[in-house]
């Protein structure tokens, strides 16, 4: 196995093609027969002629410097690929990360449920359950996320048409958790998250955006009772 994996490397090359060579020479000796062929003072047709073999020369110099795109002088160096992962990949590699961690610790609990009804800042919502430990108002779960992998992390449990904040770390103006704030009805994620699928992708948190994750909870029927929400700020 190893060695077919080392043959289809050997194939692989990142230079440039050896039919362009063939297209710059062949394209070279028509335009020196053209020239040939013009009616012009011996003078005249030295002078193009340098002209142009200057030319086709520092053509083929370039595509020469160019022939190694990783190596050589004229080349994409390593920090265009990091800059291109630090901007566009790490944060969604993150989001993805954070996901997981949120997961894995709630489950660690038991399977989610709803049970009874408990007031969280205002609001009448069910009591969401993993297991035996109820999460409406418990940190422990959101805040060991934060501290592994930064960001915020929340759930919500399903009150009605609504998904409500029930624990969090996702700040107010004011400092506080914004426990008992509800998704936005309007946003982008809510729609995704009532057709039963995930949404990745940047989303406005009361008056703020952040680079998103959100994933249905579902019980032990397979119903939507829930978001596990993961997210950083893009300010």
């Amino acid at each position: 196995m190893f060695e077919l994996q080392r043959s289809r490397l050997a194939n692989v090359t990142t230079g440039i093609p050896t039919v362009f060579w063939w297209v710059v020479v062949i394209g070279a000796v028509i335009f020196v027969v053209l020239l040939a062929m013009l009616g012009m003072e011996i003078h005249v047709h030295l002078i193009l002629g340098a002209a142009v073999s200057l030319f086709l020369g520092l053509v083929i110099f370039l595509i020469a410097a160019m022939d190694n795109p990783f190596r050589g002088e004229v080349s994409v160096g390593p920090d265009a690929f990091e800059a291109i992962y630090t901007s566009l990949m790490k944060p969604n590699d993150a989001v993805s990360k954070s996901m997981a961690i949120l997961i894995a610790k709630a489950a660690k609990y038991g399977a989610p449920r709803l049970e009874g009804r408990d007031p969280v800042e205002g609001k009448d919502v069910p009591g969401l359950y993993f297991g035996a430990t109820k999460m409406n108002k418990f940190f422990d779960v959101v805040d060991e996320v934060v501290k592994e992998n930064g960001g915020t992390a929340s759930l919500f449990v399903k009150a009605g048409d609504e998904y409500v904040r029930v624990t969090t770390n996702v700040k107010k103006d004011d400092g506080s958790r914004a426990i008992g704030t509800i998704l936005d009805p309007n946003g982008p994620a809510i729609a995704m998250i009532r057709k039963g699928e995930a949404f990745y992708g940047e989303a406005i948190i009361l008056g703020k955006p952040y680079l998103t994750g959100y994933e249905p909870i579902r019980d032990a029927s397979n119903n939507v009772i829930g978001i596990y929400y993961v997210g950083y700020s893009l300010q």
